[in-house]
């Protein structure tokens, strides 16, 4: 008999088949399984990723409102300069009711940036999230001025794609461990199935 007539005789024998009927399982499941997992932990780096851009940017408007009172512009840009040594910061810079911007000097890489307010994670592909926050005065509650912030999405992008990549390789992984299962237990299984089937046909005989 050739090979491919073994191949044959492989494939319509009961391990064969069984190996098939794992194949196409994991083949339809495995990648919708772990699709859907990863999907999660993705909108949860997104989640973390926004909340703490947010809670940080309460934080530096706290920092900001009483030089922002005092109209005392060098604490102003001391505040947005101590800012920036967070590595995700790319922009910190303060609009005055007046319209004058306030930004330290070591922000002018990005001085002429498109500032465009984010809601969601990457909305605008530019890798940036900018916040806007509006610092009022606490008794009148006029308009002191507006902080914005643009945080960097490109961390939080390669811990996804890190992500991902150990998904892919912890699905394969799966779908060979299940497979090589399925050999195993499917020849132990068949050596007595396929012994019973002889001493029939020995009896008969």
């Amino acid at each position: 008999m050739g090979r491919h007539g073994r191949i044959i005789q492989f494939w319509q024998s009961y391990t064969g088949r069984m190996i098939f009927g794992v194949l196409a399982i994991q083949i339809l499941l495995t990648p919708l399984l772990f699709y859907g997992i990863l999907h999660f932990v993705e909108r949860g780096f997104h989640s973390q990723f926004i909340d703490q851009v947010r809670n940080n940017t309460y934080l530096y408007a706290a920092a900001m409102h009483p030089s922002v009172g005092e109209e005392n512009i060098p604490k102003q840009i001391s505040v947005l300069s101590e800012a920036l040594f967070d590595e995700d910061l790319v922009l910190a810079e303060f609009i005055q009711p007046d319209g004058s911007v306030i930004r330290p000097d070591s922000d002018a890489r990005v001085a002429e940036t498109n500032f465009k307010e984010d809601f969601k994670f990457d909305e605008h592909g530019d890798h940036i999230y900018y916040i806007a926050l509006q610092l009022l005065d606490d008794i009148e509650g006029d308009l002191l001025g507006t902080l914005r912030l643009g945080y960097s999405e490109i961390p939080t992008q390669k811990r996804i794609f890190v992500a991902y990549r150990y998904g892919a390789l912890l699905a394969a992984g799966y779908a060979v461990l299940s497979i090589l299962m399925v050999i195993f237990f499917g020849r132990r299984l068949i050596r007595p199935i396929s012994q019973l089937g002889h001493g029939t046909e020995y009896r008969d005989w």
